[in-house]
């Protein structure tokens, strides 16, 4: 049993009658604090699902508390970040996400986890009117933005965050703002930061990184090859090629070093280096 399990269990015995449930507020600050921690856990997808299941189940008597729902659908979004994208849970943690942002409008964070799910502007902008303050609204927005094309808005959007290193993909949009402008060094930087310099405790309970660890590969895989340094560049394209058609597209297309590069790189993959 986890320190932070054992904590939840001994503020239930403390704060509730012997055989009375526990209050919402209870559960819903125990099932965040367990999240908060589930990235440390041996096992971190077991422990995210179980926090789901137990979320699930406490809804029907707390159907008004927002912390739970967040907590439910953050658990969700954990588990869908390292499915495929045909995944029945992905799936799931659409719907839910669409479902619970209508039963609590004002809450920003939830509104957040929507507009990522949909990778949608206009979601992604009502998020960050609810919570103009709240960061990941606003890394959600510039996200959404460069996918639309607008650079430039995307660069406002994340304009006076100081704390990029406790978001979940921070870093890794800054780098996808300095890889549009040109900036191949800015990129190489900010990409690394994803990779070497989060906190281990973030704004948001849990790490959703995968994606973004997978994209800051892709962009230190073009921003090295772009400087040519094959060597540097070859296991990031490796890395990012399953999900990158960009890390692809490069190796495809790549010099008879990076290609060499890319073999040896393949090679040490494999042997799990």
């Amino acid at each position: 049993m986890t320190v932070v399990s054992l904590a939840f269990l001994l503020c239930l015995g403390m704060s509730q009658a012997p055989g009375a449930p526990a209050s919402c507020d209870v559960v819903a600050s125990g099932l965040s604090n367990e999240l908060a921690a589930s990235n440390m856990a041996m096992e971190p997808e077991s422990r995210r699902q179980a926090i789901y299941d137990r979320a699930t189940e406490t809804v029907p008597r707390c159907g008004d508390s927002e912390e739970l729902a967040y907590v439910r659908l953050r658990a969700a979004e954990l588990l869908s970040d390292r499915a495929g994208g045909d995944d029945a849970r992905v799936k799931t943690f659409r719907v839910l996400a669409q479902e619970v942002s209508k039963q609590f409008p004002a809450s920003a964070r939830i509104a957040t986890i929507w507009a990522r799910s949909e990778r949608s502007v206009d979601r992604a902008r009502q998020a960050a009117a609810i919570g103009p303050q709240y960061a990941p609204a606003q890394v959600s927005l510039a996200n959404a933005l460069l996918d639309s094309g607008d650079v430039a808005g995307a660069k406002r959007a994340m304009d006076g965050l100081k704390s990029l290193a406790k978001l979940d993909d921070g870093f890794t949009v800054l780098a996808r703002i300095r890889w549009a402008e040109g900036d191949t060094k800015g990129t190489i930087e900010a990409a690394n930061k994803e990779l070497k310099g989060r906190d281990a405790f973030g704004v948001e309970p849990g790490a959703a990184d995968a994606h973004a660890i997978a994209r800051a590969h892709e962009l230190l895989g073009l921003a090295y090859a772009k400087q040519g340094k094959p060597a540097q560049a070859a296991p990031h394209l490796v890395l990012a090629e399953e999900t990158s058609e960009a890390a692809r597209d490069a190796i495809r297309d790549a010099s008879p070093a990076l290609r060499k590069a890319i073999a040896k790189a393949r090679m040490n993959v494999a042997r799990g280096r």
